[in-house]
């Protein structure tokens, strides 16, 4: 067998004396984005995003301003202020105004 040759089974291709494994043989927990990264990142972010400006060198510090700068604006465009349509207490005070003419005998 020389060099040349091709040699293949179901796992490894073979060229010469080196071993080419697939893909699918990596090891994927190295790369996985598992639960607990997920929660590192998370802090961090969090952090990042929170107390950024108070402790991190001034390019990183001014990131971390415009980001929560950007987050509150989106949060509070996202709520606008709700003002009802009609007067809420407007039959209240109606009601209100009722009973006072009926208790004032002046006012008949």
């Amino acid at each position: 067998m020389g060099s040349a040759n091709l040699l293949c089974d179901r796992s490894v291709a073979r060229i010469g004396n080196n071993n080419i494994k697939p893909l699918y043989h990596m090891k994927t927990r190295s790369i996985m984005f598992t639960r607990s990264n997920f929660t590192y990142l998370a802090i961090l972010a969090l952090l990042f995003i929170s107390l950024g400006d108070r402790f991190l060198p001034p390019p990183l510090s001014t990131a971390s301003l415009q980001t929560r700068t950007a987050m509150n604006n989106l949060l509070v465009g996202a709520f606008p202020s709700w003002r009802p349509k009609t007067k809420p207490y407007e039959r209240t005070e109606k009601a209100i105004d009722e009973i006072e003419k009926k208790q004032d005998p002046a006012n008949r």
